[in-house]
């Protein structure tokens, strides 16, 4: 007991370290844009910023030893590159305003055919396999239009030639807590509800170590209607909050098909925005694609889509509205508590 104590005092502690960490990150970055909108810089100095500072701090993180390591940096970052002309110079060009419904489109496509040659370059062969899952229901592949429809509207209304102002960092910010807020509750009903996880067990049959890109629509249609509502009220956040750029949606999307990407520790998980993950990278803290991949891993926890939200906010207030319990009336197990259980079987086990 007093060793599941000691791990439950840890993680308190670096949970408190990770709020006064991020708490401190929004502040250095709100005022770091303020700055490049007070100097009039735009998408061509962020442009050239991701492709100097990017490569920097991930070698600084992975620190590749072997030549086989060496390889796979020079290889995730050319795929950043890639992924850096598409947001940057290409969707300007072509895909603003009534086109800005391709932009999910592209990027998926992008990060399929990376992923692929990335696989096929470096594990194909060696005992790492690819799982692909696809649905013989051609209801559940109808999620793009969810999706691009949130995009058609955000791309009608948004000014693709506005520079960089002063509120774009803070209504980035604001729009992850909204798209956390939204996806968390829903996520989190989904495995406290029976009949919605009969729609989202579908989803669960993609394991950690299987996670890839195909598994963003290996889904039930109901079940991927109400995860992607969050992209829905982003949108309308972007639209009634003030904003006028594209980028908050953009980077949304991006991050958001990394939440299932193979590779995802290996690149970049945001663009436009990238200072955000750079600071995550050179800290070691949990980057925001990466989190929700660890909920493949552990179902009783980490609700949100990208950590910005606790998840002892869902599991002590979201069952509480109302005043009663709208999902089977035991508790569920959080992260803390399982593993305050297993350590406690551990000591047990090995006093027997």
């Amino acid at each position: 007991m007093a060793g599941a104590n000691k791990e439950l005092r840890c993680e308190s502690s670096m949970l408190s370290f990770h709020g006064r960490y991020t708490l401190v990150k929004h502040i250095v970055l709100t005022l770091y844009h303020a700055l490049l909108a007070y100097l009039g810089c735009g998408l061509r100095y962020k442009f050239w910023a991701f492709m100097c500072v990017t490569p920097l701090a991930k070698y600084a993180h992975q620190k590749p030893r072997t030549s086989r390591g060496v390889a796979i940096f020079l290889c995730s970052v050319a795929q950043d590159f890639i992924a850096a002309f598409v947001c940057f110079h290409l969707t300007p060009l072509y895909l603003h305003d009534g086109r800005f419904f391709m932009f999910p489109i592209v990027i998926v496509f992008m990060k399929l055919v990376l992923e692929g040659l990335r696989f096929l370059a470096f594990d194909f062969g060696r005992g790492v396999s690819y799982v692909v899952k696809m649905s013989w229901n051609p209801l559940d592949h109808v999620l793009v239009f969810v999706v691009a429809g949130s995009f058609e509207i955000t791309g009608l209304l948004s000014d693709f030639g506005a520079q960089l102002s002063y509120w774009d960092y803070p209504l980035f910010v604001v729009q992850i807590l909204a798209f956390d807020l939204v996806f968390g509750v829903a996520h989190y009903y989904s495995h406290r509800v029976p009949a919605l996880w009969e729609f989202h067990k579908q989803h669960h049959e993609y394991r950690r170590e299987d996670l890839n890109i195909f598994a963003n629509f290996f889904a039930h249609i109901y079940d991927s209607i109400i995860m992607n509502i969050g992209f829905v009220s982003s949108a309308f956040l972007a639209v009634t909050a003030g904003g006028t750029s594209h980028y908050f949606m953009a980077d949304l999307a991006f991050a958001g098909l990394g939440t299932h990407q193979k590779y995802v520790e290996e690149t970049m998980q945001l663009c436009y925005y990238f200072e955000y993950d750079v600071l995550d990278l050179l800290f070691g803290t949990r980057r925001v694609s990466s989190f929700h991949n660890r909920h493949h891993h552990c179902c009783g926890g980490f609700y949100s889509a990208f950590g910005s939200l606790p998840d002892h906010l869902f599991t002590q207030w979201v069952p509480r509205l109302g005043g009663r319990w709208l999902g089977p009336s035991e508790k569920q197990p959080t992260l803390l508590t399982s593993r305050a259980v297993g350590a406690k079987q551990g000591k047990k086990s090995l006093t027997q």
